[in-house]
């Protein structure tokens, strides 16, 4: 039988992960190339709670976000996370945040503050930054979000429920091709989790953190073993 895998804590001190929350401070994020050119690069400060598992074993990871923003900051951002940690920094952290050559790819996806009200948006970097967002309902309060592997693939899929039925309909939203290919032996294990950011471009929110609340968190692996992890 396939061991549970565990919930890690990056960035924060930890706490309960019955009921998954993370405060994000003003200036954290994950981002390599920030849209700011005076920012620094390579930042890896955002509070995540991560699973590590080889690359080969991950099947699926889903995640229902609890939107609760209506006084946050914009860019601020709460979702699933997939970090693919390179050799030379195989445990990525604020203390150690990587460079060019060290710092990790990720696909950052779920809710993202834009311009006063949600959007779904989708971040990544391998190194090259991908950004690309969709509608969702401006009064919202909660969304699931999923990874599914696909070859060597990863799919991006949000479930929203119709106001007036409240069914859920499935969307997807991005497929990135690079995710889980040409992995080695030796390569670290890939990260699986949940994350938050407040990235506070406009200095505005100096004294005002950002709680992001999750729950139903689960990932399968290959073979269908499915974990609920918070």
């Amino acid at each position: 039988m396939t061991a549970k895998p565990i919930l890690q804590a990056v960035n924060h001190d930890g706490g309960q992960t019955e009921n998954l929350r993370l405060i994000a401070r003003p200036k954290t994020d994950i981002v390599a190339i920030p849209s700011k050119p005076d920012l620094r690069s390579y930042q890896f400060t955002s509070p995540i709670w991560k699973v590590s598992i080889p690359a080969e074993d991950f099947h699926r990871a889903r995640v229902t976000i609890l939107w609760n923003n209506v006084d946050g900051f914009e860019f601020d951002q709460a979702g699933l996370i997939f970090i693919r940690p390179k050799p030379g920094l195989p445990e990525p952290s604020a203390q150690n945040q990587g460079d060019a050559d060290t710092a990790p790819s990720y696909v950052k996806f779920g809710l993202e503050q834009f311009q006063g009200a949600p959007i779904c948006a989708v971040g990544a970097s391998n190194p090259q930054l991908d950004w690309s967002a969709s509608p969702v309902t401006a009064s919202l309060t909660e969304v699931t979000v999923e990874f599914v592997r696909y070859g060597s693939k990863l799919v991006a899929c949000v479930f929203q429920k119709s106001s007036t039925e409240g069914e859920s309909s499935m969307s997807v939203v991005r497929l990135l091709s690079w995710p889980l290919e040409e992995v080695e032996e030796d390569d670290p294990p890939i990260w699986i989790g949940v994350y938050a950011a407040r990235p506070d471009l406009e200095s505005k929110a100096e004294g005002h953190n950002f709680l992001a609340s999750f729950t139903d968190f689960e990932i399968e692996l290959k073979g269908g073993n499915t974990f609920q992890l918070g």
